[in-house]
């Protein structure tokens, strides 16, 4: 497999089927930092387009 394909291969691999990039995560950081999720701990807030495997039991 090419490396340039690996981004689409592991979407496929989440329930949203989207890539996650790095711009994705600094969106959710700035999101829990820019002061308008004044109520939120941001405890636990992931990124990864739906990973089944990850989800919190």
């Amino acid at each position: 497999m090419k490396e340039e394909d690996l981004g689409e291969f592991y979407a496929q691999r989440t329930l949203l089927k989207r890539e996650v990039l790095p711009d994705h995560v600094a969106d959710a950081v700035f999101a829990l930092t820019g002061g308008d999720l004044t109520r939120t701990t941001g405890l636990h807030v992931p990124v990864d387009s739906g990973v089944a495997a990850a989800f919190l039991r």
